[in-house]
């Protein structure tokens, strides 16, 4: 199955140019760069639309393979780092992103649904975890229901300190990238625990 219209917020990244879009430890990447970055990544993804396991960080790199694979419109299985290899094992992923890009085979194994776009965890509180999936239009309409409500601005800067494979912390990731087109700063905490103060 080919891939199927990317979520809005991952494609026509070049159009707001030297603009920031992410901030972390390596300094500023502008929406033209992310852009390439996300471009490349979902070249090596490919058209064949694949299951996709991605271990969230809160870095760059994780948020270029998120819109890589949102753009190439493959499924995304957010997860902790720490639950891939029990992901991996009960899901059978086509591709593992952990740290670096891992196809586990050319095509996919799975009958994916063409609406298919994310699949979060729950927390397990009541018993094992579910995976609970989204389709393209829910993200789209959360980010933008989010940054309107907001009022989210070009101007504003968020800061991702949840963890990106919790739904809180995605939304804030989805809805500033989302009209406004503000930028994030996925890795910037609001203190060190050396200073012992914020």
């Amino acid at each position: 199955m080919t891939a199927t219209a990317p979520v809005g917020f991952a494609a026509g990244l070049a159009h707001f140019g030297d603009r920031t879009a992410l901030v972390g430890p390596g300094g500023a990447v502008a929406y033209r760069e992310l852009d390439a970055r996300v471009a490349a990544v979902a070249d090596r993804l490919g058209p064949v639309r694949r299951l996709v396991l991605l271990a969230a960080r809160n870095d760059v790199d994780t948020v270029v393979a998120y819109l890589a694979a949102l753009r190439g419109g493959h499924p995304v299985l957010l997860a902790d780092a720490s639950q891939v290899d029990g992901l991996a094992a009960v899901y059978d992923p086509d591709v593992v992103v952990d740290g670096d890009l891992r196809e586990r085979r050319p095509g996919t194994a799975h009958e994916l649904h063409p609406e298919l776009a994310l699949l979060l965890s729950t927390s397990g509180t009541t018993g094992s975890p579910k995976l609970v999936r989204l389709s393209a239009d829910a993200l789209r309409a959360n980010a933008d229901a989010i940054a309107e409500y907001l009022g989210i601005r070009p101007t504003d800067r968020a800061i991702t300190s949840l963890p990106l494979h919790y739904c809180y912390g995605l939304s804030v990731l989805n809805s500033n990238l989302s009209a406004a087109r503000a930028s994030c700063s996925p890795t910037s905490p609001l203190w060190t625990p050396s200073s012992g103060r914020p």
